[in-house]
């Protein structure tokens, strides 16, 4: 038997309940910006906005890369580890292992 390994797709008002976990959203880009190595995506839904954060050297170049393709309202699907931050919008962010542009 084949076991798939996929990580469950959540809505971003229901990350609260997967911290810690490797989850997959999508949405669309609201907001970029970046710092020096890090780099910040606020990704919503029809439910919310969350926080996703890159961080070069803790992902494949290519993703990180991404990051220059997009633009507001690119659609996304968004995987990564769910932590608290309270400074995050909604108080959670997702530490980003990988990324799929699907429109721009």
């Amino acid at each position: 038997m084949n076991e798939s390994k996929v990580r469950p797709w959540v809505m971003i008002k229901r990350v609260g309940d997967h911290v810690g976990r490797e989850v997959t959203l999508k949405g669309w880009l609201y907001s970029k910006r970046s710092s020096g190595k890090i780099r910040f995506l606020v990704v919503r839904d029809g439910s919310g906005l969350i926080q996703v954060v890159m961080s070069r050297g803790e992902i494949p170049a290519e993703v990180f890369d991404l990051y220059d393709q997009l633009t507001q309202e690119s659609s996304l699907a968004v995987t990564g580890r769910v932590c608290e931050e309270p400074r995050a919008p909604g108080g959670f962010e997702l530490s980003l292992t990988g990324m799929e542009l699907i429109q721009q």
